[in-house]
């Protein structure tokens, strides 16, 4: 079993980080070592950890995924990031532990994954997906996180950082509602049958490749478990920071 120290997990994360670049340093892009001598900005480089917590023999265990990353540019602000997400990644698997250290603890599956959704310099856009399937549950639970660094800084932002002054109308609760309600989620009858708009602004959010904002729903926090996961596009761009 994998345990992290409170006091050792940054440093092992970043062990890890130097092993995986020692054993394929040969796959690292060659510009890499040049990016701090470009002017224009260049996409953080991403080593994959992974780690797995918890034996079981019927295959109960957590497995975690997530990056870490690199910049010739902006060390400092690569670094931040990386921390941030070590640290997510280490609460993750310690509240696995917590979980199943318990003397009634049942049997339980629970993953952490990634997926980056923009990394052009400026920004830094991720999803960390969670799995959690507990045995003889009906189905699993999943849901995903989105989380915006400015790639620069290294600052985690929330999407009213990211909205441009014109486009301050769009970002209005009732016209979030609007654009909602009139998706093609709404068309496909995704929605609880008494949903009629949130109540409050959404805080779950990323920037697509393209740099347009994103809001997502989880599955039961705006329409039923069939529905999946509702993702909307709010079809205006990141501004510059």
């Amino acid at each position: 079993m994998l345990m992290l120290n409170p006091s050792h997990r940054l440093h092992l994360s970043r062990w890890l980080c130097a092993a995986a670049l020692a054993a394929g340093l040969a796959a690292l892009p060659v510009p890499f070592a040049a990016a701090a001598d470009a002017a224009a900005p260049r996409p953080l480089e991403i080593v994959e950890l992974s780690g797995q917590y918890g034996r079981n023999t019927k295959g109960f265990v957590c497995k975690i995924v997530y990056p870490w990353v690199m910049s010739a540019q902006h060390t400092e602000a690569a670094e931040e990031i990386s921390e941030e997400l070590s640290e997510r990644a280490w609460k993750f698997a310690q509240n696995y532990v917590s979980r199943r250290s318990k003397p009634d603890a049942g049997n339980e599956s629970n993953d952490l994954g990634y997926e980056v959704k923009c990394n052009d310099g400026r920004y830094f856009s991720l999803n960390l997906y969670h799995y959690y399937y507990a045995e003889y549950a009906a189905h699993p639970l999943y849901g995903k996180e989105g989380l915006t660094f400015n790639a620069v800084t290294g600052k985690l932002l929330k999407w009213k950082d990211l909205v441009r002054p014109a486009d301050k109308g769009a970002f209005t609760l009732a016209a979030i509602n609007q654009k909602l309600l009139t998706s093609q989620y709404a068309m496909n009858d995704a929605f609880f049958p008494d949903f009629h708009g949130l109540k409050k602004l959404p805080q779950n959010y990323y920037v697509d490749e393209q740099g347009y904002i994103h809001f997502m729903f989880m599955p039961y926090e705006i329409g039923p478990y069939a529905s999946g996961l509702i993702d909307l596009n709010m079809e205006k761009k990141a501004g510059n920071l």
